[in-house]
């Protein structure tokens, strides 16, 4: 188990200052084309996972403390069906294990802060107590 954390620490490590990857949504309507611009939340999550649920609050007090012209708010659910993001105030996409693959992800829920050059800043696996925090801190550079 030691080992497996130490190489997931090196994986995320290695993503940041790379540029977001060629991926699309389930229904094509997200791609990387709309990472450009504006600085990004991009979450993912699976309805079945206590710490997924536990996030939604912290990330929609996120979404309500950044003006939505700077910034962005993206939930990409790995379900087959979108349920469970009633309570979650971000714009929601389905995307399947191939296109979350591409960033790495391997646990849930996984968010990353992406910059208006679609370059990953941060990378946050799992879920802490602190997490809104370090979000915040992310997104105010």
């Amino acid at each position: 188990r030691e080992a497996f954390m130490v190489y997931r620490h090196f994986l995320y490590l290695n993503m940041i200052g790379t540029e977001v990857p060629m991926f699309s949504s389930n229904d094509g309507q997200l791609s990387k084309d709309d990472f450009y611009g504006k600085k990004t939340v991009l979450h993912f999550w699976v309805n079945g996972c206590l710490n997924c649920r536990l996030d939604k609050p912290l990330l929609n007090r996120i979404k309500t403390d950044f003006d939505d012209s700077k910034h962005q708010f993206i939930s990409a659910s790995l379900d087959s069906v979108l349920t469970g993001h009633e309570e979650f105030n971000f714009d929601h996409y389905l995307v399947d294990k191939s296109n979350s693959r591409l960033f790495n992800v391997n646990g849930y829920p996984f968010t990353l802060i992406i910059d208006e050059k679609a370059i990953i800043t941060h990378v946050f696996g799992g879920h802490h107590k602190n997490k809104y925090f370090y979000i915040r801190e992310a997104l105010s550079f």
